[in-house]
């Protein structure tokens, strides 16, 4: 991969509210304690915005110089690409904010589909992201579930069960959060990406398994599933 495409269009912003904060108590720790105690807190709690911001652009600039080692991808192309950009850049700015590596991988399979040429439209890809950054990895994980319900084969056979039965077989540390993963399913339904926001609803045993994701929530999940 070009240094100029490393440098350029993979570089992510420089700053948080994470490390504005960081440097907010630098400066009250050392209004108290002078710059000793400036100097402690520095080599106790540093910035990881750094850190998150290179291994992001490493994985990231390694994953589109395969692509065009296996010549799926031309990099000259995609430079030009203005709407590829604005993705990448959006993406990038949700990784360095999260250090949650599920996220991420969904943030980097996003790109990887986006350059590849496998995503929707820009305005669906652009509220993608915008999701990404906002939903928990159990939401992801929810939205999964519902999507392809997979149980014990006494699903099938009972005359009435709900998907909270499903969940507790399935996540099992999800068991004995109710009030969670319900919370979880109003914001996957509020979205649009599922079909019900009620676990409870009683359902036959071929109902509850069929997928409960909606066209958009179909579409979601190819968004941020490694491609093929």
């Amino acid at each position: 991969m070009s240094d100029e495409i490393k440098d350029k269009d993979l570089n992510a912003p420089k700053s948080t509210t994470g490390d504005k904060a960081h440097a907010i108590v630098r400066s009250v720790i050392g209004a108290l304690g002078g710059q000793a105690a400036i100097e402690l807190f520095t080599a106790l709690i540093t910035p990881p915005i750094e850190k998150r911001r290179n291994e992001w652009m490493q994985n990231v600039g390694d994953m589109l110089k395969k692509l065009e080692e296996e010549k799926k991808v031309d990099l000259d192309e995609l430079r030009q690409n203005e709407e590829f950009i604005d993705l990448l850049m959006n993406a990038s700015q949700a990784a360095i904010r999260t250090s949650n590596q599920k996220k991420r991988e969904a943030l980097r399979n996003a790109i990887e589909n986006a350059a590849l040429n496998q995503t929707p439209d820009e305005a669906l890809q652009q509220m993608f992201i915008r999701w990404i950054d906002e939903l928990t990895e159990w939401h992801l994980q929810l939205l999964n579930l519902l999507h392809d319900p997979q149980s014990p084969h006494e699903i099938h056979r009972q005359v009435g069960c709900a998907l909270s039965a499903i969940v507790g077989m399935k996540c099992p540390d999800l068991k004995d959060r109710k009030s969670f993963y319900d919370q979880l399913a109003r914001d996957l339904y509020q979205r649009g990406l599922s079909d019900t926001d009620d676990m409870d609803a009683q359902m036959t045993g071929s109902r509850v398994l069929a997928s409960h994701t909606t066209d958009m929530g179909k579409q979601f999940l190819r968004f941020i599933e490694k491609p093929e």
